[in-house]
């Protein structure tokens, strides 16, 4: 009888780790979930002490990789507790032990990786100053329109014109983006 062999010496890499939930890189939550994703069908999961959480700029930003959960066999949520402080960090595998292993065996390419996605940190809330050229200290003008500029302290998403309140008038030319916001 005859039988037919297939060697597999090819190793397995890691294809990428992403934001999973939540999808967004600025946050101010407590808790986060990365998306870690492999070329090959793993023996069996990665467990917590194959990651390590990084502060990228050493900015103060902290937290605990938690838990690793199967999406599939080759494909693993890591999640990752206790964030606390602010900044960019990431999560870094290092394989140091050469526990990930591919279904016949052949461990990692790369027994670490660094090039992953960054999350944004920031529980500062912003600020925001109003100013205008039309409009004297007083609060009244009878120039039409009058232009208005919003400032904000950092760059911020979802301000737009219904946000604006205005008596014996409306909105008009709103543009803007980032930390500064024009309307009359």
């Amino acid at each position: 009888s005859e039988y037919a062999f297939t060697f597999d010496s090819a190793q397995p890499a890691l294809d990428s780790i992403v934001r999973q939930s939540p999808a967004g890189q600025y946050l101010s939550a407590t808790s986060v979930v990365f998306q870690v994703s492999f070329d090959s069908d793993l023996q069996a999961a990665p467990v917590a002490g194959d990651f390590a959480f990084v502060d990228v700029n050493t900015s103060g930003v902290s937290g605990t990789v938690f838990a690793v959960a199967a999406v599939n066999a080759s494909t693993y949520n890591v999640t990752v507790n206790g964030l606390s402080g602010q900044g960019d960090f990431r999560l870094d595998l290092n394989d140091a032990d050469s526990s990930i292993r591919d279904l016949v065996g052949n461990t990692l390419l790369l027994i670490s990786y660094s090039g992953g996605q960054i999350y944004t940190r920031d529980t500062d809330q912003p600020g925001v100053s109003l100013s205008s050229v039309t409009v004297a200290n007083a609060g009244a003008t009878n120039t039409t329109p009058a232009a208005f500029t919003a400032t904000f302290t950092e760059a911020v998403t979802g301000f737009d014109d219904t946000d604006i309140t205005v008596t014996g008038g409306a909105v008009g030319g709103f543009a803007g983006a980032g930390d500064t916001y024009t309307f009359n």
